[in-house]
This record gives structure tokens, C-alpha cells and sequence, in this order.
């Protein structure tokens, strides 16, 4: 049992070898890949942006991820002069959130 994600690189920094999963089939003919694209904790909405990001990734091999959280709230840019503004914002969104 091998299992993987060819769309995050998370040990790199170890040495892994994403071809070690994209040729998984040329090393073990008998291999049989299961795709898993449902996603548990994320919305269509994000998924739907991640889908159209991941999908210029030509070393991948091809997958729709899906929810059934529905489509979820629109996604918000936020620009910040720098990473304390940042922190700042977040700190006071989860305040309010808290307060609410």
C-alpha cells in the first residue's frame, strides 16, 4: 500500500522524488490508483479556485477535487503591508468572531 499526493510536495525538504508517485504504474504494472478527490473540510468555492490553480501543474496526474459542504462564501483577497498587519487582522477577525 502506497499512499500519496502529487499535488503537495510536503517532504521534499527529505528528499522525496514525486516521480517515485508518477511512475508508480511503470514500476509496478499490477499497481491499481485510487483517486481520492472528495474533500472534507473545504467548500466548492475553495476547491473550484484550487481545481484551476493546481490543474497548469503539468508533472500531476489529472483529478477534480469536490465537496458536498456546497459552494461556501466567496472568496476574499486581503493586501497587507506587511506580515504584523496581517496578524493584526487576523487577531481581530477571530476576536470578532468570538464576540459574535
Amino acid at each position: 500500500c502506497v499512499v500519496g499526493d502529487d499535488d503537495q510536495s510536503i517532504y521534499g525538504w527529505r528528499g522525496a522524488e514525486l516521480s517515485n508517485l508518477l511512475d508508480m504504474e511503470k514500476h509496478f504494472p499490477e499497481v491499481k490508483v485510487i483517486r481520492l478527490e472528495q474533500n472534507y473540510r473545504s467548500t466548492n468555492t475553495i476547491l473550484s479556485a484550487a481545481n484551476a490553480i493546481i490543474k497548469h501543474n503539468v508533472h500531476r496526474r489529472p483529478k477534480q477535487l469536490w465537496s458536498q459542504k456546497g459552494e461556501g462564501p466567496k472568496i476574499a483577497l486581503h493586501a497587507f503591508r506587511d506580515d504584523e498587519e496581517e496578524a493584526r487582522s487576523i487577531v481581530a477577525q477571530i476576536e470578532g468572531a468570538r464576540l459574535a
